[in-house]
């Protein structure tokens, strides 16, 4: 099981996508692998709060695993990228306790 395991970081993310959604748990090990790092950076970037960047990442992830039958994606990291700054988004929400709308979004 362990070659199994190493040959899937040479796959690509449409074709982890493809394992995960049949409920291949170390497909999704390595797209968490692939991507937490970069998806982290990200959202750290923007809250600036260690521990809310990486709750944010774990529930993202989370919720990959948990739809994973269900969820139509085409492009995985793009997908995690836009669903991260939505959470970072609700976290500015909840912060501010109202919405307010982006200078020029109107």
């Amino acid at each position: 099981m362990s070659a199994h395991l190493n040959t899937h970081t040479t796959l690509s993310d449409e074709s982890l996508l493809a394992l995960m959604k049949s409920g291949e748990l170390s497909a999704f090990n390595e797209i968490y692998k692939r991507h937490w790092m970069s998806l982290y950076n990200d959202t750290m970037s923007k809250l600036k709060k260690a521990e809310q960047a990486e709750q944010i990442i774990e529930e993202l992830f989370a919720d990959l695993w948990l739809q994973r039958e269900t969820r139509e994606i085409s492009q995985l990291y793009p997908y995690l990228l836009i669903r991260a700054r939505y959470k970072v988004f609700d976290c500015y929400r909840k912060m501010k306790g109202t919405y307010a709308p982006i200078a020029g979004s109107l």
